[in-house]
């Protein structure tokens, strides 16, 4: 005897984000493997809640966030796109 479920979700690959290092001076490193080729969104966000810096990337790939003026602090680093929704803490030195 088997048992077959019928879900009804569509298979979806994820990507595996590594942000370092953290705590940042000059700048960090935003490496994004797995999944297939997408565009994803990212946005940092102070500690009110006001969106400082907004880029698009598509991944899988290794990119560079600049510090640039942004004041120390910790921030929050989302990322959105297909395969991906995660929300990162960043503490900028």
């Amino acid at each position: 005897m088997s048992l077959q479920l019928q879900t009804g979700i569509t298979a979806v690959e994820f990507h595996r984000i590594k942000f370092y290092p953290n705590p940042f001076e000059g700048e960090a490193t935003i490496e994004i493997r797995g999944g297939g080729r997408n565009k994803i969104a990212v946005g940092l966000f102070n500690a009110s809640g006001e969106k400082v810096l907004e880029m698009e990337l598509i991944a899988p790939g290794k990119f560079t966030l600049h510090k640039g003026m942004l004041p120390s602090g910790i921030y929050l680093l989302v990322f959105e796109g297909e395969g991906v929704s995660e929300r990162r803490k960043v503490m900028i030195q």
